[in-house]
């Protein structure tokens, strides 16, 4: 498991991205526009899924 801090920018109407280190973005297989399932966990945990 790789652990890194990650930067959330909400906007008035609610739509939001998600800013991931390089360090952690190398080792995914996900591609620009891709659709991805994110779970926030109740102990803080995010776990980002591919759909």
């Amino acid at each position: 498991m790789q652990k890194s801090t990650c930067k959330f920018y909400i906007d008035r109407d609610g739509a939001g991205r998600i800013y991931v280190p390089k360090s952690i973005t190398k080792n995914l297989s996900f591609s620009n526009g891709e659709q991805l399932k994110i779970t926030l966990e109740d102990n803080g945990n995010l776990i980002i899924e591919k759909l």
